[in-house]
């Protein structure tokens, strides 16, 4: 889903679009997210702009949210590499 246009703050990539990972429309409040380019972990904020996520709230996230983002980050370096 496109989303407004914003820089990734890891790599300064614009990113204008989200894609759901729990099949709902649109990226809300907390939401995580993986850039596509460098595979920083983000974070929707309350105004949905995208942040870096501390270390605390990546060890905190529940193993299978963070699994999922390792296994994301994983794929993005893979197609970089290849």
């Amino acid at each position: 889903m496109n989303t407004p246009e914003q820089e990734c703050p890891g790599c300064k990539t614009k990113l204008d679009a989200a894609d759901p990972l729990n099949n709902d429309n649109s990226p809300a409040p907390g939401d995580l997210s993986v850039c596509y380019r460098c595979g920083s972990f983000l974070v929707f904020d309350e105004w949905l702009s995208i942040r870096l996520m501390h270390v605390a709230e990546i060890e905190a996230l529940e193993d299978d949210d963070r699994n999922l983002m390792l296994r994301a980050r994983w794929a993005i370096q893979q197609m970089r590499a290849s």
